[in-house]
Formats: C-alpha cells, sequence, structure tokens
C-alpha cells in the first residue's frame, strides 16, 4: 500500500512538472497564483513521495533486524 502512495505522488509531481513545461513551451503565460499552486502541489507530492518512501525502507530495515 504504501509503495502505492509513493509510486502516486511521485508520478504526481512529475506530471505537473510536464503539463508546466509544456504549457510554457507552447507560450501561454501561468499566472502567478496558478504558478504557486502548481509548485505547491509538486512540492507536497513530493514530501508524501518521500515519506511514504522512508516509512518502506524503515519498516524493510526492521524487518531485517
Amino acid at each position: 500500500m504504501l509503495m502505492a502512495i509513493q509510486q502516486s505522488y511521485e508520478q504526481s509531481a512529475w506530471d505537473t512538472r510536464l503539463f508546466m513545461r509544456r504549457v510554457q513551451r507552447a507560450g501561454i503565460t501561468i499566472p502567478p497564483d496558478v504558478q504557486e499552486l502548481l509548485e505547491e502541489r509538486i512540492e507536497t507530492a513530493i514530501a508524501v513521495s518521500e515519506s511514504s518512501q522512508n516509512e518502506i525502507r524503515r519498516r524493510r530495515t526492521h524487518r531485517l533486524l
């Protein structure tokens, strides 16, 4: 379950970054408030992904002891 959460949030961060790049390449200006929201979404997705990944590592290490 944690692995699925981690992968989902990691994919969300990548998808959001890709969306922002494509919009900018198309010459579309992203309003500053929307840009900020998208960046916050990326940061949150990365934080959740890293947290899940750390918990997965912790559980694997705990099983090995």
